[in-house]
């Protein structure tokens, strides 16, 4: 049985916590896992994306939520997410998540 991991970055440029979500990527057992990366889009995070592709992940792109004023594209998230819930779902916040 697979299951599914989703992890979540709200980051908008290529760092150590991208490069550590890369290397568990690499390890992660495909037999028994399905990983989804969900990101927001941009040119910051383009090499990340591109060796997270080269694994064999699949990535998700949603709207960039910056604070209180989005707290629409929060909830429209939250309905996502709940539409198909993942397993497990570890995420590397920034606000206004965190």
């Amino acid at each position: 049985m697979t299951r599914t991991v989703l992890y979540f970055t709200d980051s908008t440029s290529y760092g150590g916590v991208e490069q550590v979500l890369l290397t568990i990527l690499s390890k992660l057992d495909r037999r028994s896992w399905h990983p989804i990366v969900v990101h927001y889009p941009g040119s910051g995070i383009t090499s990340f994306l591109e060796k997270a592709r080269s694994l064999d992940v699949e990535l998700r792109a949603v709207p960039q939520m910056r604070g209180k004023k989005d707290v629409g594209r929060m909830l429209q998230f939250e309905r996502n997410l709940n539409a198909s819930p993942p397993d497990i779902f570890p995420a590397q916040l920034h606000w206004p998540l965190s």
